[in-house]
């Protein structure tokens, strides 16, 4: 059985994967002046203005529903990330903002209804997240660990 903390780290590694920029090689020739900005801003606007209806949607759909529409989603950016079209990469982004919503908000209040669910002592929440925050940066620093190794072995273009 897989623990919360194991999804939590995974789905981050997942969301810390979409912060890198767009390959070079996945523009499109010609990229739109500003392109690689307004990609990010295509991100991030779309993370907040789905953010009030992701919270909505997982709360009358489930939340364990609101986890899975933050993998397709993320999954589907990531297709969308590496082809060589301005207009699919800044769907990809988009797909990404909203996913992000998800994953701000899904999985935090999973892991709480279930352990009010299954009437776990409060405790255990905080050991819980004190878990969570833990392998947030585990992830944050072994990913740019990697990034690191790879960026060494095949140049800047390389992670």
């Amino acid at each position: 059985m897989i623990t919360a903390p194991l999804y939590v780290g995974l789905e981050e590694l997942l969301d810390y994967s979409h912060s890198l920029p767009p390959h070079p090689f996945s523009l499109p020739p010609a990229p739109p002046q500003n392109g690689i900005a307004s990609l990010y801003l295509l991100g991030f606007g779309s993370s907040a203005l789905s953010s009030p209806f992701a919270g909505v949607l997982a709360d009358t759909y489930g939340r364990r529903l609101g986890c899975v529409a933050f993998a397709l989603l993320q999954a589907s950016s990531s297709l969308l990330l590496h082809q060589p079209s301005f207009l699919l990469l800044a769907l990809g982004r988009v797909l990404s903002g909203i996913a992000t919503s998800f994953l701000a908000t899904c999985f935090e209040a999973w892991m709480i209804s279930e352990h009010n669910r299954r009437v776990f002592p409060p405790s255990l929440l905080n050991n819980t997240f004190s878990i969570y925050v833990f392998l947030m940066g585990v992830v944050a620093v072994g990913s740019g660990a990697v990034a690191g190794v790879v960026e060494g072995e095949g140049g800047v273009l390389a992670p």
